[in-house]
């Protein structure tokens, strides 16, 4: 019993808050995941410079989800959830 007790204390303790990547992770991921590809990969992609511009890209709707704009706003809150009331001409 106090093996169990101590190892969900330890799990407990262990643990950190999970995070979104933000906007640095998404360059980190895409960065390397650049570095990974294989040989037969595109060879334009391999330029450094257009390997910072791509992962630099990849942070794009990080960015667009905190600006507050009504047309943006309702291309991506369907991904998210859905209005009930957008629904009714369709009576369901």
């Amino acid at each position: 019993m106090k093996f169990k007790t101590l190892a969900v204390l330890c799990s407990a303790l262990a643990t950190t808050a999970a995070f979104g990547w933000d906007a640095a992770g998404h360059r980190m991921i895409t960065t390397l995941a650049i570095e990974q590809l294989s040989p037969q990969g595109p060879a334009w992609l391999k330029d450094p410079q257009i390997s910072i511009r791509v992962a630099d890209q990849s942070t794009v709707p990080d960015r667009w989800r905190g600006v507050k704009v009504n047309q943006l706003q309702h291309a991506n809150n369907p991904d998210h959830y859905f209005d009930l009331e957008d629904l009714e001409p369709y009576e369901l």
